[in-house]
């Protein structure tokens, strides 16, 4: 994974619009500028990597509430 991360690294430098559909929380907060969460196929959210974490991204994805809200 390390190599298609230097390579969306380099794509993101040249100012490539990337989109990463995965379920790998770690590599989505690893890579990903802004994160938009699908749940029934509708955008249950989107975060900027700033303001996400795995346990804030699992609860948009199963509907749940954090302990923060």
């Amino acid at each position: 994974m390390d190599a298609l991360f230097r390579i969306l690294d380099s794509l993101r430098k040249d100012q490539y619009a990337i989109i990463l559909i995965t379920h790998k929380l770690k590599e989505v907060l690893q890579c990903a500028d802004r994160i938009t969460i699908l749940r029934a196929g509708r955008v249950a959210g989107t975060l900027l990597r700033s303001e996400a974490s795995e346990e804030n991204l699992i609860a948009r994805m199963f509907e749940m509430k954090t302990r923060r809200s």
